[in-house]
């Protein structure tokens, strides 16, 4: 036995050549047929070649992650990211089976930092008003058959500073001549969310007064 013509996406190995007994090897993440051709000569010295038509069943592949993400910095109040999944992960059953991957986050180390989406192959966030910190990201691609492959990368929410506000009008403060100092207290009628968000974290933030108009009447 001796083989004429080889498999055209296999390899044969260990030809017996007197038991024509062969080890049939398919290449890595193939399905579908194969043949080779193979030639038996007798005794009396003539001589037959045969094909071996071999099926090769599929399995499902597991997909693996391909090109890993990157951390993210964003500026608080910022605007809508958005990040392409598509070449994160690779599944070689959406080339030979027309095998798809579908997205799901789930979000750690930060309770409602950003606003998320996954939008097909798109995932999208933006940072909630007022909120800084860091997030972790897993992101979880699932195949038709639930085998599944995971990826993390943080998001970290850079603080900017807030305008402050007022939030109030002071009612007029009559005094009579000559009379002693007034002390008007304006911390009630201004915010600052910056100022707000310190007893939660290790910024500080204070606010100056830098002048004052008066009004005689």
């Amino acid at each position: 036995y001796s083989i004429v013509s080889p498999p055209s996406n296999g390899a044969v190995s260990s030809l017996d050549s007197v038991s024509g007994q062969a080890l049939y090897s398919p290449e890595s993440d193939v399905s579908g047929a194969d043949s080779f051709v193979f030639e038996v000569v007798y005794a009396d010295g003539s001589n037959d070649q045969v094909i071996a038509k071999i099926a090769i069943s599929s399995v499902n592949d597991t997909p693996v992650v391909d090109n890993p993400l990157l951390d993210l910095v964003v500026d608080e109040d910022g605007d809508e990211t958005v990040v392409d999944l598509t070449d994160v992960f690779a599944d070689a059953d959406i080339q030979t089976d027309q095998d798809q991957l579908n997205y799901s986050v789930a979000l750690t180390g930060a309770d409602l930092l950003l606003s998320h989406s996954v939008v097909g192959t798109q995932f999208k966030f933006q940072p909630q008003p007022d909120k800084n910190g860091t997030v972790v990201i897993r992101v979880t691609a699932t195949d038709s058959e639930n085998a599944r492959a995971s990826e993390e990368f943080a998001v970290t929410v850079t603080p900017v500073n807030d305008q402050p506000v007022a939030v109030g009008s002071i009612k007029p403060v009559l005094v009579e001549q000559d009379s002693v100092d007034v002390r008007i207290d304006l911390d009630p009628f201004f915010s600052d969310q910056d100022i707000l968000a310190a007893a939660a974290s290790d910024d500080t933030d204070v606010l100056t007064i830098l002048g004052l108009s008066l009004i005689h009447i």
